[in-house]
């Protein structure tokens, strides 16, 4: 992909069954095309290019089911080992790019831009829960009998203010979670 070292925990892109069922609008000339033309054009499509063209609408994405399409493996990410001598604050506060290139190019095309504030970015990717999430610091609340004492407050306040700033890759709600993995 030409983003450096490849990434070897791909997992199977899964579709819902539901959606491999529903009928079919065939509106635009590339989805006429014959499946086995479909089938070529996905064979020699990079990952990032499959995902997004299987998402594209329902008559790619069931011909995209006749395809073994690897995508970046969540769970391996999210997991991900870590150099020995990284401390917690470290690992917590990786840089967007430390992760793998071919799971940010994957979902950096779903970005979430608002059409009056297109330089304004008010959501971020979370690498834990692969999701959009608001950075906006009043979207915020925690409950405190949650957080238990104080400095555990004063914490999920530093970190709401590193999200917002785009420091961290983790959510405030991942990183206070009961199960969180740092």
């Amino acid at each position: 992909m030409g983003h450096g070292i490849e990434c070897t925990h791909r997992c199977k892109f899964v579709i819902p069954q539901r959606l491999l069922t529903a009928p079919v609008k065939l509106s635009s000339p590339i989805v006429t095309l014959p499946t086995e033309l479909l089938l070529e054009i996905f064979a020699h499509a990079d990952p990032v290019t499959t995902v997004c063209l299987a998402l594209t609408c329902k008559r790619l994405l069931q011909v995209s089911s006749l395809t073994s399409i690897k995508i970046p493996s969540i769970s391996h990410h999210r997991h991900r080992s870590r150099a020995a001598e990284a401390t917690v604050t470290q690992i917590r506060y990786m840089p967007l790019m430390n992760c793998c290139a071919e799971m940010v190019s994957l979902l950096k095309p779903l970005e979430r831009l608002h059409a009056r504030e297109r330089k304004i970015m008010r959501t971020a990717l979370c690498h834990d829960c692969v999701r959009y999430v608001s950075t906006r610091p009043d979207s915020w609340h925690y409950p405190m009998e949650m957080l238990g004492p104080s400095g555990r407050q004063k914490e999920f306040h530093r970190v709401i203010t590193t999200w917002s700033a785009g420091v961290t890759v983790q959510c405030p709600k991942c990183c206070f979670r009961p199960t969180c993995i740092y």
